[in-house]
Order: structure tokens, then C-alpha cells, then sequence
């Protein structure tokens, strides 16, 4: 009886032994089940399982999300239920086939449900342990995004390819472009070195040598031009700019660019036009050089050229024509124009020669002037080069409604200048030496009288020691700056009008000059109507009093203007040793300081690209940008090395 107590015991206990084990047994596969179903339902590709009659077992998240389902809601459904017929018999052929032969299928195809989608799809045979099958398995994944990076690789590949070889070629060109100067140069320096030669077999010779070397030189600009471009080194620094003095500069350098080539250039102005717009001189000079230089070159003598500017007020843009009668293009070829490294065609770089970077150049610029170049040319006729140009907001803008009043002088275009007589007393705050002179001529010539100080600090001084009916005052002086001084001058009282001068004209400048108490803003280098529109506005707005007695003089044939000019260019070979040492000892300071000197008032004596060039630069220096800062500095010293040899 014991016995068989002990054997009941030991059942007992096998049997709770073996129930613990199932127990664990099935506890890890119910774990190792939710670790698979979350594993599956993480995968970003779809996944699914299906019994012989295609119905769905199971099915991970991706796949349930592609029909907008949970996965427990495609369990027991069939492609029939989910997809096109087309689509359904097309899958379930698949699946037959898989589990018939037992090799696996792998195939790219869209999904109907999804659009613009392309699935890669691998689809096999499950067995059991007794080599049953038992359904099929699948595992989807999305291509398109890999073919279409895929597609865009090949096309990089393809237009990498193409640029190398269209750059080969421009190689190739320059070699010959830059040899043929070259020799030019050589031979005829060498010719110069022969005793024997006449006088005038040596002034050809000189003159032989100096137009291959600017020839030279505007190809080897031109490359500087559009590498820059590429590096995106050319900042657009837009300001206010009055049109007609900048127009001038553009007829002026026409007028020598078609004399040269025995043709006739005029500029023609349609009203109304824009006595001022905002955008970057610079550029707008160089996109109209170029294209009046492209037009010059291809019109053969006698020929036309002509400029014909005008406004699209509702677009608030410039367009300026450039119209020649020159060979004109094919209209096959009219694409090819501003490609970099390419003209019309072959037979036009061997006949007329050029680097082909010209029009690329002014194409990417008016672009980022918010404009563009548009070509219309008919063979053998002549082409027309429209320049558009965004003007900035034209609402508190003067127009000029007739041209009556303009002339084309001395091959220079200008406005009869009119200066108010005007009364009242102005303090001047400026620090640097010839712009204190230049701007007191100015306000002299409009009958006004102005005490100079040279900071902030004597301004505050003069100002709370005598009667002033308006107050300039630049932005940037020693001692004590603008904007400290017009804060402090609003805190004692001063109620008449300030208005902030200064070379830094960026919009987040006259933000602060406003900020400060600062009634207006004006720019240097000064520009003159602007400069004498704006202290008539407020002067004759204290007054009331009706302007008489116009001065119409201009300001370049004034004696005491043209002795001041005479001193800076005098002066100029100095500023030139300051910047060089400046550069050669890596002093920014000082370096920024003579730039915003330079840029102030070398415009106001006629070399506006002198001083463009020296604002270009102080913001590279400002913003330690040495590679940038190498590249500009080397552009202003070759401009001021041009006007000091002529």
C-alpha cells in the first residue's frame, strides 16, 4: 500500500514538473511571438503570410497602413478583397506558381492602391516538417525612391560628363584665346627693343601691345567673373541708386566701346522713369557693358547700336533694351547663348573670338537682381537684348514724366541739376577731412549755412550752445558715434530734424538711425539730387517758403569741387600705401576703417566703382572672410592702380 503511495506521489510530482515546463514552454513562445510581432510590424517594408486558398494569416503594420486598416482587420481576406482584379489574379498566378514548383519569385510592380509607387516583391513557398505546404510568405519594399535617386545619379553622372567636356573645351579655347594676345605682346615688345625701328613703327608697335593686353585682361576677368559665380562670391549689396548719373556712366563707356569700331550708339529714355531704384549699380553697370560690348562686337561698320530704357510700373521692373544690327542668331541656336563656355556655334568663337562667359555672366546676375535676359534676333539682321530688372518699391518714388529735360552732352546723359535756395543754419558732424569740405560745399551752394564738428561728442556741444535748423550727422566717428550722439541730443531737448550720413546703407542701418531718432537717412557717397531733395523736404517744410532763385551750375564745373577732386586724386597714392600695408600686416581695424573712409567719398569724385568696390570689401573684412577678403581687396587696389596711370 506504501508502495503505491509513493508511485501516486511520484506521478504527482512528474506531472507538476512537466505542467511547469509546458508552462514555460508556452510562456516563451508567447513572448518570442510578441517579440516577432513587434519586430514585423516595426519594419518599414511590408510582410505577410497566407494559407494555401491565399487567405491572409497575418500581416505586419506596413502592409495593414498601405490600405488604410489595422492589421487584425486583413486576416481572412484575399487579394480579391484588396485589390484590382487585374492586380488580384496577377498575385494569386504568383503564389500558385511558388507553391507548385517551391522556388522563390521575386518581382517589381506597382501597387494599384498606391500612386506612383513601385514595389520590389519576394514571395515564397512555406513548408512543414513533413515538406507539406503550408501557404506563402511575402516581403515587400518601396524602389522608387532608390530609382529615382538612382535616375537622379545617371543624370548628375550625365551632366557632369557634359560639363567636363564642355569645360575641355573652354580650356582648349583659352589656350588659343589667351596664346593669340600673348604672342601679339611678345613679338611686338621684342620689335621694340630693334634700334632701327621709325617712330612710327614703335607708337604701332605700343599700340599693337596695349590693345592685346586689354584684351587680355577682359578674358582673364571675365574667368575671375564667372569663378566667382560659381563660388557664389559675387554679393548683390543693393542701395538706392539714381538712375540717370548711372545711365550717364553706361553712355559714356558706350559711346567709346562703338567709336572704336566705327558705329553709332545713342541712348534712348521712355518716360516715366524712376528718378531712383533700388538695387546693386555694380551689376546693373556691368550686365549693360557687357551687353552693349556683345552687341559692338558682333554688328559690323557702319552699324547701330542702341540703349532704350523703360518702365513696367506694374511690375515694378526696369527694361533695358540693347538693340544692334549685327549679324543676328539662328533661332536653333538662341538656347546655346548663355550656356558658360558656349556661343552660338563654332564658326563664331574662331570669327569673332570671346570666352563665351559673357552672357552667362550678366544672365546669372539679372537673375539675382530679381530680373532676366530675354534675346529676340534674326539672322543677318540684327538682335534685340532685353534686360529686366527689379526696381524695388515704386510708391514713395519721384518719376520723370517728360525728357525734355535731359541731354545727351559731351557723350555723358544727365539731369539739368537744380539747386534750392534755401535759408537756415546746419550742423554738420563729420570726421574725415574731404568729406567734411565736399558736404559743406553742398550746403553752401543751396545758400544755407553749417558749423562743422568732427564727433559726436562736439556735436552735442554745438548743439545745446547754438540755434541749428537741421542736424547731419554720420553714423561712424571716433569718440563718440552717431547713433550715441542723436540718442543723447533727443534726451536734452533737440526737437529739430537728423539726418543720419553714413556709407553704410543696409536696411538694418536705417532701422537703428530711426531706432535712435533719426528723422531721415542719406548714403555716401552723396547723391546729389537726393541729397538736396532731402534738405529742401525739411527745411521748406519749417519755412514754408516757395523756392527762388535756382542754381542749375553743375557741381563738376565748380571751382572749389574741382580743387577738392584735384586733392583726393593726389591724396590717392597714399590711401593706396595705407591699404597695401594694412593687407601686408593682417591689421583688420585699420584696414575696415580706411575702407569706410574710401567708400564715402570716392564716389562723390567721380569713381563710383572705386568705391563699390571698397564696400564690397570692408564686409568681407568685417566678417573675417580672408579667402574673400584676398579676392576683393586684389579688385579695388587694380581699380585704384587705373586711375592713378590713367
Amino acid at each position: 500500500m506504501a508502495k503505491n503511495q509513493r508511485m501516486l506521489e511520484e506521478l504527482e510530482t512528474y506531472r507538476n514538473e512537466l505542467e511547469q515546463r509546458v508552462e514555460a514552454r508556452t510562456q516563451a513562445l508567447h513572448r518570442q511571438s510578441r517579440f516577432l510581432r513587434v519586430l514585423i510590424d516595426h519594419l518599414p517594408h511590408q510582410v505577410w503570410l497566407k494559407d494555401v486558398e491565399g487567405r491572409i494569416l497575418t500581416a505586419n503594420r506596413a502592409l495593414a497602413l498601405s490600405y488604410h486598416l489595422e492589421p487584425s482587420a486583413l486576416e481572412g481576406l484575399k487579394d480579391a478583397d484588396l485589390r484590382s482584379p487585374e492586380q488580384a489574379a496577377s498575385c494569386q498566378s504568383d503564389e500558385n506558381h511558388v507553391m507548385q514548383t517551391g522556388i522563390p519569385l521575386i518581382r517589381e510592380a506597382p501597387l494599384d492602391q498606391m500612386a506612383d509607387s513601385l514595389y520590389e516583391t519576394y514571395l515564397a513557398a512555406v513548408f512543414d516538417d513533413e515538406n507539406r505546404i503550408l501557404g506563402t510568405v511575402g516581403f515587400a519594399r518601396d524602389i522608387k525612391p532608390q530609382r529615382r535617386l538612382e535616375t537622379e545619379l545617371a543624370l548628375r553622372v550625365r551632366e557632369a560628363e557634359t560639363a567636363i567636356r564642355a569645360k575641355s573645351a573652354f580650356l582648349a579655347n583659352m589656350s588659343h584665346e589667351i596664346r593669340t594676345p600673348l604672342t601679339a605682346i611678345i613679338g611686338f615688345a621684342e620689335n621694340l627693343l630693334e634700334t632701327a625701328q621709325s617712330p612710327k613703327e614703335r607708337n604701332q608697335s605700343v599700340q599693337t601691345i596695349l590693345r592685346n593686353g586689354r584684351h587680355l585682361q577682359e578674358l582673364i576677368a571675365n574667368i575671375l567673373d564667372f569663378s566667382r559665380l560659381e563660388a557664389e562670391e559675387h554679393p548683390i549689396e543693393p542701395g538706392n541708386i539714381t538712375l540717370l548719373p548711372l545711365l550717364g556712366e553706361v553712355h559714356a563707356l558706350a559711346v567709346s566701346l562703338a567709336q572704336g569700331r566705327q558705329l553709332a550708339f545713342s541712348t534712348h529714355l521712355l518716360p516715366p522713369l524712376p528718378e531712383t531704384i533700388r538695387s546693386d549699380a555694380t551689376w546693373i553697370r556691368q550686365i549693360l557693358i557687357n551687353l552693349i560690348g556683345n552687341a559692338v562686337k558682333f554688328t559690323p561698320a557702319p552699324g547701330r547700336v542702341r540703349l532704350i530704357v523703360s518702365l513696367d510700373r506694374a511690375a515694378e521692373q526696369l527694361v533695358m533694351t540693347v538693340q544692334d544690327t549685327g549679324i543676328g542668331i539662328d533661332q536653333t541656336d538662341i538656347g546655346h547663348l548663355f550656356k558658360p563656355f558656349s556661343q552660338a556655334d563654332a564658326s563664331i568663337t574662331r570669327r569673332f573670338g570671346g570666352t563665351g562667359l559673357g552672357l552667362s555672366i550678366s544672365r546669372e546676375l539679372a537673375l539675382r537682381l530679381k530680373g532676366d535676359i530675354r534675346v529676340f534676333s534674326l539672322k543677318n539682321l540684327g538682335s534685340s537684348f532685353v534686360l529686366t530688372l527689379a526696381t524695388g518699391p515704386l510708391d514713395q518714388v519721384d518719376l520723370i514724366e517728360e525728357t525734355a529735360g535731359l541731354s545727351i552732352e559731351g557723350n555723358r546723359l544727365e539731369a539739368r541739376l537744380t539747386v534750392p535756395r534755401l535759408q537756415g543754419r546746419i550742423l554738420l558732424a563729420e570726421d574725415t577731412a574731404d568729406n567734411q569740405q565736399l558736404i559743406s560745399l553742398l550746403i553752401r551752394r543751396a545758400g544755407l549755412e553749417v558749423q562743422i564738428v568732427a564727433n559726436g561728442e562736439e556735436a552735442l556741444d554745438a548743439a545745446q550752445s547754438a540755434e541749428f535748423d537741421l542736424v547731419l550727422m554720420d553714423m561712424q566717428m571716433p569718440v563718440m558715434g552717431g547713433l550715441e550722439a542723436v540718442e543723447l541730443l533727443r534726451m536734452t531737448g533737440f526737437s529739430q530734424p537728423i539726418i543720419m550720413l553714413t556709407a553704410n546703407a543696409s536696411e538694418a542701418d536705417k532701422a537703428e538711425a530711426e531706432r535712435a531718432g533719426c528723422n531721415g537717412f542719406l548714403t555716401k557717397p552723396v547723391d546729389q539730387p537726393v541729397f538736396f531733395n532731402t534738405l529742401e523736404h525739411y527745411l521748406r517744410q519749417r519755412s514754408g517758403e516757395p523756392v527762388t532763385g535756382p542754381s542749375s551750375a553743375a557741381l563738376e564745373h565748380d571751382a572749389e569741387y574741382i580743387a577738392l577732386r584735384a586733392t583726393f586724386l593726389e591724396e590717392l597714392p597714399i590711401r593706396l600705401q595705407g591699404l597695401e600695408a594694412a593687407f601686408t600686416q593682417g591689421n583688420r581695424e585699420t584696414l575696415a576703417e580706411r575702407l569706410h573712409q574710401l567708400k564715402g567719398i570716392a564716389g562723390s569724385f567721380g569713381f563710383p566703382d572705386i568705391s563699390e568696390a571698397a564696400r564690397g570689401l570692408e564686409s568681407v573684412v568685417k566678417a573675417g572672410d580672408q579667402r574673400k577678403a584676398k579676392l576683393q581687396g586684389e579688385k579695388l587696389l587694380r581699380l585704384i592702380r587705373q586711375v592713378l596711370h590713367g
